[in-house]
């Protein structure tokens, strides 16, 4: 009895993972050459090791484990070489997401405008991401804003004027305002049945903005018709006015 007692307690044990570890983490880097996702994991490392009180030198121990692919194969070279828990994050961002210069971070930040597919939230997280990557305290939030503003759609520009936004947190407001106001539009052109309603098109003079009812041309050549008429039968009124006579 007390050897199955001890085997049972001891699947549990392996089953469950340890505290104070790392191995609980759900967070994996395979070596991808690109600061967001190093950011990405590095902000989810740190956020475990916090929640979970894990000492630096187990958070060493154990953050192999979260690597894999390319990110293992670079971790087995260098293990060695790192001693602190602070050398590996420094390393790490050396290494896959070394920090460019501030001229080519402006060159990313202008290098492209939202375009018609982008919604608005995405665009600003995307450049408020590079200007993290500036030295601190570069360019204040107005700052910013005055250089994303000029990149944003011309949709959301027409609706709101750059002196009504004091902040990032007004600029997403605003924007989502728009999109709801957009979509809803969308919805009263589309007749509500998802479709957009064809323009109007004369069948008479094939353009487009009216219909054959409304034609000038066709009441102009309907008039000039009747009127022809009219001068016929006057002209035989006439003539059979002088034969009697």
């Amino acid at each position: 009895m007390e050897e199955d007692a001890f085997s049972e307690s001891s699947d549990v044990s392996q089953q469950q993972p340890q505290k104070n570890t790392m191995a609980a983490c759900r967070v994996r880097f395979s070596g991808q050459q690109h600061s967001e996702a190093v950011e990405e994991f590095l902000n989810g490392v740190q956020t475990f090791k916090t929640l979970e009180k894990i000492t630096d030198e187990d958070a060493l121990k154990g953050v192999s484990l979260l690597f894999t692919d390319t990110a293992s194969l670079w971790w087995q070279g260098i293990r060695k070489e790192v001693t602190t828990w602070q050398d590996c994050l420094e390393v790490l961002k050396e290494h896959f997401a070394p920090r460019k210069p501030p001229h080519q971070i402006y060159k990313d930040i202008f290098s492209d405008a939202q375009d018609n597919n982008t919604g608005l939230n995405l665009f600003i997280i995307r450049k408020r991401a590079l200007f993290a990557q500036l030295p601190e305290g570069r360019h204040a939030e107005n700052v910013q804003i005055d250089m994303i503003y000029c990149l944003i759609h011309y949709k959301y520009r027409q609706h709101m004027r750059r002196g009504d936004i004091s902040s990032f947190q007004d600029l997403l407001q605003k924007g989502r305002e728009i999109e709801e106001m957009l979509a809803e539009a969308g919805s009263v052109a589309s007749g509500g049945w998802g479709e957009k309603l064809k323009p109007k098109r004369c069948s008479f003079c094939n353009y487009r903005g009216h219909t054959a009812e409304d034609c000038r041309r066709r009441q102009q050549k309907r008039g000039g018709g009747l009127l022809g008429d009219q001068q016929n039968l006057t002209g035989k009124d006439k003539t059979l006015r002088s034969e009697e006579i």
